[in-house]
């Protein structure tokens, strides 16, 4: 009996211990950090330098995050080697561009995001598998939106969400296509990384530190909707809110002001203001038209004008 106490009084140890070390050792292989001074860049990268990421320190440049790698790897193990690079990233680093150079090579011999591109080109309407090009437009910008409407990237998508950014393919330069298949394979790729935003109301959306005004252009009949996205300056996202909508007019608002569509209302006293009609406003002292003040206007006794016929 004194034995089998034993024997279960070392296996808790054990067991204690393996926790303990498994806490306070690193997972994987070790990471190193080298700052080069000359080139202004800190490269965070195994030891073997199979797989680095890779900070510009120039002025102007602190936002893009660049990756390198070799490795023979697959995808899937690349990117948790590159999630935990990322932890060692400085937290008040704010990136808004991850640069993967050429996506045939990008990942060492793992091919998986060219093959899904190839894939995505030979599913869609929109390619001429005959003739080997779009059949609008041009080649880069068919491959940046398939690129995106397949989610040819969900690894990258998922580790980068992890870490609190939104991922997209921003720029495609220099595609190339297979002389065989007629489809594209490879393409120097560029992603945006952005904080995820978060919808107001209407077209008002916004991040932790900025406000939004979003509305959807379509720039081709046969081709995806698109949107444009334009900064309300000035706004202060953690009070904003919409406040109202008519024909020609949206209107938000915040602890410093009134916003129509993007653009503030310089000047006007918040706690009179209201909504009339079409892109007119008023406050106790000035009449507005869209964010500017209607000259001579009172706005006791002021009528909207008809429209033209």
């Amino acid at each position: 009996m004194k034995n089998v106490k034993r024997l279960l009084l070392l296996f808790i140890v054990a067991m204690t211990l393996a926790l303990i070390f498994s806490f306070f050792l690193p997972h994987g292989p070790k990471i190193i950090v080298l700052h080069d001074r000359d080139s202004k860049e800190t490269v965070y990268s195994l030891e073997d330098k199979s797989l680095s990421l890779t900070t510009d320190d120039s002025e102007g440049d602190e936002h893009i995050l660049r990756l390198r790698s070799n490795s023979k790897l697959p995808l899937k193990e690349q990117v948790a080697i590159l999630s935990r690079i990322l932890k060692k990233l400085p937290k008040e680093r704010k990136f808004r561009t991850f640069f993967i150079g050429r996506l045939i090579e990008a990942f060492g011999t793992d091919r998986s995001m060219s093959e899904r591109l190839s894939l995505a080109a030979s599913k869609s309407p929109l390619w001429d598998q005959a003739k080997g090009d779009p059949r609008i437009g041009h080649e880069n910008k068919f491959v940046k939106e398939i690129a995106n409407q397949a989610q040819i990237y969900p690894e990258l998508k998922e580790m980068f969400a992890r870490h609190g950014y939104e991922i997209q393919v921003s720029t495609v330069e220099k595609v190339l296509i297979d002389p065989q298949t007629k489809l594209p394979y490879d393409c120097i790729t560029w992603f945006s990384l952005s904080k995820p935003i978060i919808h107001i109301a209407n077209g008002y959306w916004r991040d932790d530190a900025k406000v939004y005004w979003r509305w959807r252009t379509i720039e081709e009949p046969r081709g995806p909707i698109e949107y444009t996205v334009k900064e309300v300056k000035g706004a202060d996202p953690k009070t904003f809110r919409f406040l109202a909508e008519r024909i020609e007019g949206v209107w938000g608002k915040d602890r410093n002001g009134i916003y129509f569509f993007e653009q503030r209302i310089e000047g006007v006293d918040i706690d009179t203001w209201q909504p009339l009609d079409w892109d007119y406003s008023k406050d106790k002292h000035y009449v507005y038209k869209g964010a500017q003040r209607v000259k001579n206007a009172n706005p006791n006794t002021f009528t909207i004008p008809e429209p033209p016929p």
